[in-house]
């Protein structure tokens, strides 16, 4: 039994393989949070869940907007972590150079953007 429960403290150090959803991070987080400290207190395993979650996101960036935020529990860093993933996803997004080949020369220029206002 021991042994099982290095191994799930081991696994929460793992980093989280590219294209793995937050929200699968979330869920294998919290598995093996419970597996690792089965009899452990509920404040130690909502700092332990939410160190292991930040801890292993991969992407320093995110770790660090997510630190700044200062989650209190895993349920809340995940949250946050959701949140900025796709704020990143969309500025990229809106952001893209659209390329136009005239007469040999290669001319790179912001996509346009439209916005909709309303009438007084």
């Amino acid at each position: 039994m021991q042994l099982q429960v290095e191994h799930f403290k081991a696994e929460l150090r793992v980093w989280r393989p590219p294209g793995e959803s937050l929200q699968t991070l979330y869920q294998d987080v919290t598995r093996l949070v419970t597996l690792a400290y089965l009899s452990a207190d509920v404040a130690l395993t909502n700092h332990v869940g939410k160190e292991a979650f930040v801890t292993t996101l991969g992407d320093h960036n995110l770790q660090l907007e997510v630190m700044k935020r200062e989650p209190v529990n895993l349920e809340a860093a995940d949250s946050q972590a959701i949140k900025i993933e796709a704020y990143e996803q969309s500025l990229s997004s809106s952001n893209t150079v659209v390329t136009e080949q005239n007469e040999g020369r290669t001319k790179r220029r912001p996509r346009n953007v439209y916005a909709v206002a309303d009438k007084l």
